[in-house]
Order: C-alpha cells, then sequence, then structure tokens
C-alpha cells in the first residue's frame, strides 16, 4: 500500500445571478471570472444581445448577509428587463452554453455574424 498524498480538488460553488435585482438562475461554478459567467450566461439567455446591453455586474457583498457568490447584472436599459418570461423550474448547468446542443452551429444560431 503507498503512503498517502495530499491531492487538489478543485472547489464548486454556487453562483446566484440576480438581473436588475432580481434571482434569475442559481449555477454551479469553480469561483473565479463570475462577472464574465454571469455575462455568457445573459447572453446565451436571451437577456442581453450583447455588451452595450449591460450597464455593469457587481458581486453581492452588501446584501445581509454578505456573499460572494451572488452576482447582479445592471442593465443599460432596465425598462426592457421582464422578470416573469425567465421564471423556470429546470436544471441548470455551469457552461457557456454549448452543453447540450448538437453542433455549434446550432448554438451560434441566435447570434449575428
Amino acid at each position: 500500500m503507498r503512503p498517502a498524498q495530499p491531492d487538489e480538488v478543485a472547489a464548486e460553488e454556487p453562483l446566484e445571478i440576480r438581473v436588475e435585482g432580481h434571482s434569475i438562475a442559481v449555477i454551479m461554478r469553480t469561483p473565479g471570472y463570475d462577472r464574465e459567467l454571469a455575462a455568457g450566461f445573459a447572453l446565451t439567455e436571451g437577456i442581453v444581445r450583447g455588451r452595450s446591453d449591460i450597464f455593469e455586474i457587481t458581486s453581492c457583498l452588501t446584501t445581509a448577509p454578505p456573499s460572494s457568490n451572488v452576482v447582479d447584472i445592471a442593465l443599460t436599459n432596465p425598462a426592457s428587463f421582464d422578470a416573469t418570461k425567465l421564471s423556470r423550474h429546470i436544471f441548470s448547468s455551469s457552461s457557456c452554453g454549448i452543453c447540450g446542443k448538437a453542433t455549434i452551429e446550432a448554438a451560434m444560431q441566435q447570434f449575428p455574424p
């Protein structure tokens, strides 16, 4: 039997994504680059069409209790956001949006060239 050796394990934590203060998803992710992940999620879910639709993405360290596992996306035009259209109860994974697509082309159809 070999002696025990330390082994590195990737951390995984939940991330709550909010848009204009409305919780829209909780996904699992390896911590880091949370703002970029939230922006990509908003893009693939059709909440935004590009970076110009996002005013800012903030970590919710000011919430009670403070949490680095919550981000809020503020939109350039908040009036264009309808939280009721995003109500869903389905499994969500931490991915770029390509998972579950049959082809890369299928994932890219929603974006202009």
